[in-house]
């Protein structure tokens, strides 16, 4: 899985990830962090991406 983050926000998704509980899967999608700054464009293609690895 690739994880595409801005510089020094890997500890803030990190800590995230531990409050939703969500450490024990394996799929994310772009909605469950709506502080993102992507574009919809991107967004889209993101939620593509990790579709296909479901």
């Amino acid at each position: 899985m690739a994880i595409i983050v801005k510089k020094g926000q890997l500890e803030k998704i990190n800590k995230e990830i531990a409050k939703r509980n969500l450490a024990e899967r394996r799929t994310y999608t772009v909605k469950e962090f709506p502080k993102s700054n992507l574009s919809k464009k991107a967004e889209e293609a993101l939620n593509k991406i990790f579709s296909s690895i479901k």
